[in-house]
């Protein structure tokens, strides 16, 4: 093999390696991604008109940029679960909401979105076309998506979802009577519960139609069959 034609062969087998190399670092060293967000989820109050009588629920979404880096003003999506659904009618100039199946939405900027500088917060107003009764039905799995990388979700881990606390988040109107529960309210209540002496106590848990308390110790070798009625 004369002196050229080796080369050449060096030369290529040089070409290959560094193009293996290129990907390998392409693959290690992916582009920067969206900035990590924090979301913060609370329901201001219920609001009722003609066109609504049995109510809806306002509610705030704050989003703050967590990450050191700016937020885009365009070129990304934020998507989420909500059982209780979403008013697509836009209520801020700067977001636009979108159905896109089942309980599965997507929050999109619009022009007026101006972008989110870092440690910057925005807060947006959101309608729910049901009276909220639980936070369980709030927006639920929260994650950005750039356009540029559809295939590349990015979870929001950092989502509050603030529980009920004021009257008017609860209120169902006017033919409404019953009363917040908050968790407070729960603990007090239970906490003047009073412990109860063992033998003030049925001897089996649920209680059976009928049992009668006799002398010793009664052991089943196997477990009885328990029926209902």
């Amino acid at each position: 093999m004369n002196s050229n034609r080796w080369r050449a062969l060096v030369l290529v087998a040089y070409g290959m390696l560094g193009l293996l190399a290129s990907v390998g670092r392409a693959h290690a060293q992916p582009e920067a991604t969206l900035p990590a967000l924090a979301l913060r989820w609370e329901v201001v109050r219920s609001v009722f008109s003609p066109e609504f009588p049995h109510g809806r629920s306002m509610a705030t979404l704050t989003v703050k940029n967590a990450g050191p880096q700016a937020l885009p003003e365009q070129g990304w999506a934020i998507y989420f679960n909500c059982v209780a659904g979403v008013d697509l009618k836009p209520v801020d100039g700067a977001i636009t909401l979108e159905w896109m199946s089942g309980t599965w939405y997507r929050l999109r900027p619009t022009s007026g979105f101006k972008g989110l500088g870092p440690q910057q917060s925005v807060q947006w107003t959101i309608m729910h076309p049901e009276v909220m009764v639980k936070t369980a039905k709030a927006p639920t799995g929260p994650y950005i998506v750039a356009d540029a990388k559809p295939d590349m979700g990015q979870a929001i881990r950092d989502y509050n979802i603030v529980a009920f606390t004021h009257p008017e988040q609860w209120d169902h109107g006017p033919s409404d009577t019953a009363p917040l529960v908050s968790a407070q309210m729960a603990f007090e209540k239970n906490a003047k519960t009073l412990d109860l002496a063992r033998e003030a106590l049925p001897p089996v848990f649920p209680t059976p139609v009928s049992y009668e308390r006799l002398t010793g110790t009664l052991e089943w070798r196997s477990m009885p069959r328990v029926t209902g009625e």
